[in-house]
């Protein structure tokens, strides 16, 4: 063989996942902006709740328990977008992640994308609980209490429908990251689009809930519509 002849192309080799993924982009800084604000404007929300509670002398109830839980879910949520950012390059296009990062960068992202929906779900379904709770304590008559109680089982049907169905939206499990192996999974895109517009049905009825108990206060006009106007500013 000749000396001078030239020689065949070296393949790098596979890359493994960086300890840390660098911030290049402004998608990668609105993640994480968005997400330490969703984690420290919530955290002093209830605390300041808390410590109106501790300040009047009032125990805890299941209404402020289910909005600690929804606290925590809400923390480990953001976490999941920074890992996301940090070590699943989140913010990149996916052949970039490949190219950059590696294989194992980008599986460590679906993963993170798969467990968004189910952490999102819980944390939903607690604030939204809590808030019903809210209800049956501050307007304690028994179709009030009835009403929220069907809202409430139906809200947790909800949920753990839509945490099943991200568990098993692919066959076998692992497909979900690994789309070298053979199986199906179904049109994501579609199950989320439901599982929001169901959301946001919720979130109106849930809204709308105390409205016409509120209505029946002896109370003149202008002031009921207070009332409820401070009761809706309550549950956002």
């Amino acid at each position: 063989m000749s000396s001078n002849a030239t020689a065949a192309p070296q393949i790098p080799p596979a890359k493994g996942p960086e300890s840390t993924i660098p911030i290049e982009n402004g998608n990668q800084v609105a993640i994480i902006v968005t997400s330490t604000f969703s984690i420290i404007i919530p955290t002093i929300l209830v605390g300041l709740r808390f410590y109106v509670r501790r300040t009047l002398h009032r125990s805890l109830d299941a209404s402020d328990l289910c909005i600690f839980a929804a606290l925590l879910f809400t923390i480990g949520l953001h976490i999941d977008m920074f890992v996301m950012v940090f070590l699943g390059g989140f913010g990149f296009h996916g052949v970039d992640i490949i190219q950059r990062f590696g294989m194992d960068t980008l599986v460590l992202f679906l993963k993170g994308i798969l467990a968004f929906p189910i952490i999102w779900n819980v944390t939903i379904c607690f604030s939204k609980l809590s808030v019903l709770l809210m209800y049956t304590s501050v307007i304690a008559v028994r179709k009030m209490v009835i009403a929220c109680r069907i809202v409430g089982f139906i809200i947790i049907l909800w949920n753990i429908g839509g945490m099943l169905g991200a568990l098993l939206m692919c066959r076998p499990f692992a497909l979900n990251w690994d789309k070298s192996l053979e199986g199906t999974c179904g049109d994501n895109r579609l199950f989320y689009m439901w599982l929001g517009a169901i959301n946001v049905v919720a979130e109106a009825v849930i809204l709308l809930l105390p409205v016409p108990f509120l209505y029946q206060l002896q109370l003149k006009r202008a002031k009921k519509l207070v009332v409820i106007g401070l009761f809706s500013v309550g549950w956002m």
